[in-house]
């Protein structure tokens, strides 16, 4: 196997709000109109800004990033946050500390951080293909978010909620921050 690409991205978010910090902010109704990996057809997002959402449910690196979206007093820089955060496609997040180089120069013994489990072509390729419905799915979240005057804060917990909702494999490869999902 020959590992060609990984995604990093780190937050200056955090400290604000502290660890434990819990909030409820007004979300959306989020139903998961996704298509089966493959398909052509489009996604639909129905969010209602009067429906709230207990933030506890998801792991709590997210929600300490909700609660410094909240008291971040220049909300541009947070929204800019949220913009970034819809637009990047998820990465898998591998561990190759104990991984060689083959004499083909393939690498080999690349696992992901999350679970341990074998980074495999076959893996790689199933998470591109949800990778690309779930970056759409959040792009509309965003859109729609910012085009009903949702704050920075609610439209990133509608991103969350809506990951939350993805499969526990997709979320262990991406290293979701201890995924809460169910497959």
């Amino acid at each position: 196997m020959q590992v060609t690409n990984t995604n990093l991205r780190t937050s200056s978010f955090l400290g604000v709000g502290g660890a434990g910090s819990t909030s409820k902010a007004t979300s959306s109704n989020i139903v998961n109109t996704q298509s089966p990996v493959g398909s052509t057809s489009s996604t639909v997002v129905t969010l209602s800004s009067q429906a709230t959402v207990d933030t506890a449910s998801l792991p709590l690196y997210q929600q300490q990033i909700i609660a410094n979206l909240q008291n971040n007093p220049n909300q541009s820089n947070a929204i800019n946050y949220v913009y970034e955060n819809a637009t990047t496609s998820d990465g898998e997040l591998v561990d190759i500390s104990k991984s060689k180089f083959e004499p083909n120069g393939t690498l080999s013994g690349v696992t992901y951080t999350a679970n341990g489990l074998p980074v495999t072509a076959e893996s790689t390729a199933k998470f591109a293909a949800l990778a690309s419905q779930v970056l759409q799915q959040k792009n509309a979240i965003f859109e729609q978010g910012k085009a009903q005057g949702l704050s920075a804060a609610n439209i990133y917990t509608n991103i969350q909620q809506y990951m939350a909702s993805q499969p526990s494999w997709y979320l262990q490869q991406a290293n979701w921050y201890g995924s809460t999902s169910k497959s």
